[in-house]
């Protein structure tokens, strides 16, 4: 392990600590004394904020948004993204329930654990196909900053769950911000496997996305 990972590894614990007293220092006072890993260390501390976000009762289980496509493009997409079968469509719509719109279908799959709220939302708002990263799923969204946002996400051929940072789109102009984003994906990608620290995995472009892959912590 390098110095620099002991140290970020280091602050992480201290970071810990604070947090069970219930007094969680910021990242700048982390790194008062060590300003040179205030950028990784801000990208640890804003992915562990975001995971924690999985363990809270207060998120939402029911979608309320008004719905802006049709049943039929809702089921369309349904089929398209492999959430469901064309038989599968046939049982929901024609069966006793026969889920004639899309916020009630949605409510539905939603119960049975096929869709996430997210999901759900996203289809209903005609953006399913932004759901799909490459080889990734989003499952669901655990937070947004100033520069990122963090999505819960499984490798479609791995079947493994991991966390997604992207660079948020309005940002993707922004040399300076495309700068930084890198610059701490590279610093992320020093630190070895530490149990007060998230490990990136990958980082990668796609679709003119910007994409740090991390494991996810639940």
């Amino acid at each position: 392990m390098t110095e620099e990972a002991d140290l970020i590894a280091e602050l992480l614990e201290k970071w810990t600590e604070s947090r069970e007293q219930g007094r969680p220092l910021s990242a700048e006072e982390l790194c008062r004394d060590n300003p040179e890993v205030l950028a990784a260390v801000q990208e640890q501390l804003s992915m562990l904020s975001a995971m924690a976000w999985l363990n809270d009762p207060d998120l939402p289980e029911t979608v309320d948004d008004p719905c802006l496509v049709s049943i039929q493009e809702f089921q369309e997409s349904l089929q398209e993204l492999g959430f469901l079968t064309k038989d599968d469509l046939l049982k929901a719509t024609t069966g006793p329930a026969n889920w004639d719109n899309s916020t009630a279908l949605a409510e539905e799959l939603i119960r049975l654990g096929t869709l996430t709220t997210f999901q759900a939302q996203m289809l209903k708002e005609g953006k399913g196909r932004q759901l799909i990263l490459g080889n990734y799923l989003l499952l669901d969204i655990l937070g947004t900053g100033g520069m990122g946002q963090v999505f819960k996400a499984r490798h479609t051929t791995l079947n493994r769950l991991v966390a997604l940072k992207l660079l948020r789109e309005d940002r993707l102009q922004d040399i300076g911000a495309v700068a930084r984003f890198k610059r701490e994906m590279a610093a992320l990608g020093r630190v070895p496997a530490n149990p007060h620290v998230v490990l990136a995995t990958d980082a990668m472009c796609i679709n003119g996305l910007q994409v740090l892959v991390m494991e996810l912590c639940e």
